[in-house]
């Protein structure tokens, strides 16, 4: 129950983020968004898989003519579970798309939560607009499907984005490098292709620093639940600070 809380957690907070539009593909989410998108467990069923969450109503809603990032975020999710059921994802994935990578993502790993249950899901959504709520159901099957066809949006569109940080290692028969980025304190290891490897003007130096475009492409395997992410070095420039 924990694990599920907890991606749904992070699935709100990164479409908070895309809703609000102030949009980024690594890094923290920003406090103001996490703080309007925090789930809260009021209720839970005694005999079955079920619990009622609760989003706190935020004061400091500046633009009344705006509507709630909770109540947008919700909707948002709700529309996403109605959209995987249909076999033709086209609408699934152009409404992923319009969220950005982070959330497609983070759907991903909400439905992996799932599939230990093998079971379907039933999702309410009651809202204190009254023109607003809703249900969805999603299948075990479908979840499943939508998995692969995420996976799939992995590999056909990357994600791209740079670091900078410190050379740890290079191996020039493999063409991997090591790179301790300073933003997220996070060490990426992936293969720079050979436009990298082959540029004279840039000397692979431990301990000097850079500035790297890195690829990523993240899947999950449905049957086992491994998460595998791949990243790629597609260019590598000494780092002007």
């Amino acid at each position: 129950m924990g694990i599920v809380l907890n991606s749904l957690q992070e699935l709100f907070d990164a479409v908070g983020q895309s809703e609000s539009g102030k949009i980024s593909e690594n890094g923290r989410i920003q406090k103001e968004i996490a703080e309007r998108t925090e789930l809260s467990v009021f209720e839970t069923f005694q005999g079955s898989f079920g619990i009622k969450l609760a989003l706190a109503p935020h004061p400091q809603q500046l633009n009344f003519l705006e509507r709630p990032l909770a109540e947008r975020v919700s909707e948002t999710f709700i529309e996403l579970i109605h959209l995987s059921n249909y076999p033709e994802k086209a609408r699934l994935k152009e409404h992923l798309l319009r969220l950005r990578k982070r959330s497609a993502s983070r759907y991903r790993k909400f439905l992996m939560t799932l599939l230990n249950s093998e079971a379907n899901f039933y999702f309410d959504w009651g809202s204190v607009n009254p023109e607003k709520g809703g249900r969805a159901e999603l299948s075990f099957d479908n979840v499943i499907t939508t998995i692969e066809f995420i996976n799939k949006m992995e590999v056909e569109d990357p994600s791209e984005y740079i670091v900078n940080g410190q050379l740890i290692a290079a191996n020039k028969n493999t063409n991997n490098l090591e790179i301790d980025a300073f933003q997220d304190k996070k060490r990426y290891i992936g293969k720079a292709i050979n436009n990298v490897i082959n540029n004279k003007a840039i000397e692979l130096t431990i301990g000097k620093l850079y500035t790297a475009t890195i690829q990523e492409i993240s899947s999950i395997n449905p049957a086992t639940g491994e998460e595998k992410t791949e990243y790629t070095i597609i260019n590598l420039s000494y780092w002007n600070r």
